[in-house]
């Protein structure tokens, strides 16, 4: 979702008032504010003239933390890190938040899980970790086990039913989540992988795949970026952390920005190279 700061736009008024930027003003929402008004000639377009344009992101920190090892997303990325033979490298790229989510899960979720009753917590597990309690072997991914098709993960397993316990549950797991996304804090090696993917985009290239309605040999897919900055200090809002993106291109396409954003989030928290 984008919000505007900052904005130029050109249009023709009459303006009769010395103090007509006040005037405005008093007749906006305190949020909106008219910040001058320059006279131009009358075929001037902002639009048309400008020459480049830059845009801020922010986005909150806990979006580069690889996915959590029982979602389908995790299962896929070690699936094709053990096909290609490329499991210790994955591990390597992925080195300062390995134990993230085990600790989330020794610190914040067990102690959770212990409180409820048998029936109420097999059917939590079932939920969280796909767990199928009528299999022999269940995987649970811990970075060493290999995966096959095979595997008790694949097993289908009818929906938990819904009880009250169940419900109240299920909330208390979603917060305990959030609060553990919450209060990461990105490592300085992961805020240079971030600067690293997002610098791949430096330079002329073809964002046909980035926008929609676009085909390959379009020329006008083709977009020039100036830079991508990230600020080295994250700014913190209501205990979440999050990092300033700037982009400054000569132009843009419809959604080029955010889907370039979430490229970069996606192969910072997948590991890839």
């Amino acid at each position: 979702c984008g919000h505007e700061c900052l904005n130029v736009i050109s249009l023709k008024l009459i303006i009769e008032d010395p103090d007509i930027v006040q005037r405005i003003n008093e007749a906006l929402t305190p949020q909106i504010r008219v910040w001058g008004i320059t006279r131009t000639i009358g075929s001037f377009s902002c639009y048309a003239a400008c020459d480049s344009r830059m845009y801020e992101y922010l986005i909150p920190t806990y979006a580069f933390l690889p996915p959590h090892p029982s979602s389908f997303l995790a299962k896929e990325i070690h699936r094709c890190a053990y096909q290609d033979g490329t499991v210790n490298q994955l591990n390597e790229r992925q080195e300062d938040v390995l134990g993230f989510w085990d600790d989330v899960e020794d610190t914040l979720i067990k102690p959770i899980l212990e409180t409820l009753d048998p029936d109420t917590r097999e059917k939590i597990e079932q939920a969280l970790y796909k767990i199928d309690h009528t299999a022999t072997t269940f995987l649970e991914f811990k970075g060493q086990t290999n995966t096959t098709d095979n595997d008790a993960s694949q097993a289908k397993t009818p929906p938990a039913r819904s009880t009250p316990e169940f419900d109240a549950a299920i909330k208390k797991f979603k917060a305990a989540y959030l609060s553990a996304k919450r209060s990461y804090r990105i490592s300085n090696d992961r805020l240079i992988k971030v600067k690293a993917f997002l610098n791949k985009y430096l330079g002329t290239r073809n964002y046909h795949n980035f926008t929609i309605r676009k085909s390959p040999r379009d020329p006008s897919a083709k977009r020039f970026i100036k830079s991508w900055t990230v600020s080295d200090t994250p700014v913190y809002i209501h205990g979440t952390e999050w990092l300033s993106l700037k982009v400054h291109g000569q132009s843009f396409m419809m959604h080029q920005i955010r889907k370039m954003v979430a490229m970069v989030a996606l192969c910072v928290r997948c590991g890839t190279p």
